[in-house]
């Protein structure tokens, strides 16, 4: 083995040149930030019902540090409404992600694309990490951290309907769920727990809704789900020679599904003046995440065979949507989420001839709550405005770590829509989170003898993170 051979030419008296402890992801997890994703194009066929070509694009908007790996916002409709109604709001194609039930919501074939330009701002501090050299505690020497992105994020939907048979619907939809992507500087104190980290997600289903009975509806979503994942930290050698480093390099494809219902009820003689109320569940996913681990040393890189366990757990949404105001034209709406993080007890990833790589997180299960929606100004425009709470599965400290420095957020949101001929629709506007400063105590494992165990002690303080959202939807009368 080369690091083996290495550690001879450096230390030919130790006997503990094999021990290569945490290869991958030192006390550290696999953490929803940032996530862009390439734009795809995908053609469905509805064989002797409905054709279409349909253009998706795909991408993750923030999950904010708040919600584990968990992606939150895949509509700019519902973005600039906090998710306030975020299910059931009837002019966000997005809704079929947040229930997929809400496709009765929509008499005709749609198309729905949009981007958010997306700015944030961390700091990693240093308040006092250590490194044990030889046996002896000393400060870790290094910048402090600094996430600080900007990126364009595009996303994207498509109905197709039915029109023999008004019972049942059809939809596709290709959708980011989890995901991350961080990027710290080399020379950065924290890089022996994290230098990068990629995680992307996206589930690929469809959709088939029935209309049941009175005003109620049913949709299942039969989903795979395709995972990506990179993860680098650096690794000592020795005091005297620069950093090498690990690379884990893994994919794993897993099959998952989604439900919905959602029912109506007329508030008043007016077609269209319904409150309605929806329920979902999206399934868990395990995955077994298959790939390689790379060691790379003065003497070259060493590629080893990996595997890691990542469940992703199945998620209940509850949503609500209602016309206000004497003409009925505007609307407020709310949602709530829960996710079981509980589960998510530890990552381990083994690699080939070295011992497994536990990395505990102590999750707890979390959840969101977003109100909003939408004020009628006029036949052609409206206001679009909400506020929301996403709650971080992180419990305290030894739970935050480089790669996931997790935190509660509160957003806030404001926007606005045109409509022009009940055919095209934009919606554009701003959102603003705003984050809780958070500790982390986290310890890495092993480097090469005589590098004992790194303790980062570090405070995570987030800035401005912000959002500009653009959104168009097409309807095909």
């Amino acid at each position: 083995m080369l690091q083996n051979t290495y550690y001879h030419l450096l230390y030919p008296d130790n006997p503990y040149y094999f021990a290569l402890w945490h290869i991958a992801s030192p006390s550290s997890k696999i953490v929803a930030t940032y996530q862009s994703l390439k734009e795809k194009k995908m053609k469905i066929f509805n064989h002797g019902i409905t054709s279409a070509t349909l253009l998706l694009l795909l991408s993750c908007v923030p999950s904010a540090y708040s919600s584990g790996l968990q992606i939150t916002q895949q509509s700019g409709p519902a973005l600039l409404r906090s998710m306030g109604g975020a299910g059931l709001s009837g002019d966000d194609l997005g809704d079929l992600f947040y229930n997929p039930a809400s496709l009765w919501l929509y008499e005709d074939a749609a198309i729905q694309v949009g981007v958010t330009a997306i700015s944030t701002d961390i700091d990693v501090v240093n308040t006092g990490s250590l490194q044990s050299i030889q046996g002896r505690m000393l400060p870790v020497q290094g910048a402090n951290g600094r996430l600080d992105d900007s990126n364009v994020v595009p996303r994207g939907y498509a109905v197709l309907k039915n029109k023999d048979n008004n019972n049942y619907q059809y939809a596709v939809h290709v959708t980011p769920t989890f995901g991350q992507e961080t990027h710290y500087a080399d020379n950065w104190f924290g890089r022996y727990h994290a230098v990068d980290s990629t995680l992307k997600v996206l589930d690929y289903g469809l959709i088939v809704g029935r209309k049941t009975s009175g005003n109620s509806y049913i949709s299942v979503s039969p989903i795979i789900q395709q995972l990506d994942t990179r993860l680098t930290r650096a690794l000592q050698f020795s005091p005297s020679l620069p950093d090498g480093s690990v690379i884990l390099d893994g994919d794993s494809t897993e099959l998952g599904y989604a439900l919905g219902w959602s029912t109506s009820r007329q508030l008043d003689g007016e077609t269209g003046n319904a409150a309605r109320f929806g329920i979902s569940f999206r399934s868990k996913t395990s995955h077994k995440i298959n790939g390689t681990t790379t060691i790379n040393t003065p003497l070259g890189p060493d590629v080893r065979n990996a595997t890691a366990d990542l469940v992703l757990p199945e998620t209940v949404y509850l949503n609500y949507w209602t016309p206000v105001g004497s003409s009925r034209k505007s609307s407020i709406g709310l949602t709530a989420r829960w996710t079981n993080w509980s589960r998510n007890q530890a990552i381990i990833i083994n690699s080939e001839n070295l011992p497994p790589d536990v990395t505990p997180q102590n999750w707890k299960d979390s959840w969101m709550l977003g109100i909003g929606g939408t004020v009628n100004l006029s036949n052609n425009w409206n206001l679009l405005l909400g506020t929301g709470l996403d709650k971080t599965p992180v419990q305290d400290s030894t739970g935050r770590t480089a790669r996931n420095p997790g935190a509660d957020t509160t957003w806030f949101s404001i926007g606005a829509q045109y409509l022009h001929n009940h055919v095209h629709r934009w919606s554009f506007g701003v959102v603003y989170w705003d984050f809780d400063d958070g500790d982390i105590q986290t310890t890495a494992g092993l480097g090469f003898p005589p590098f004992g165990a790194d303790v980062l002690n570090g405070t995570a303080k987030y800035g401005a993170t912000t959002g500009v959202v653009l959104e168009y939807q097409r309807t095909f009368k």
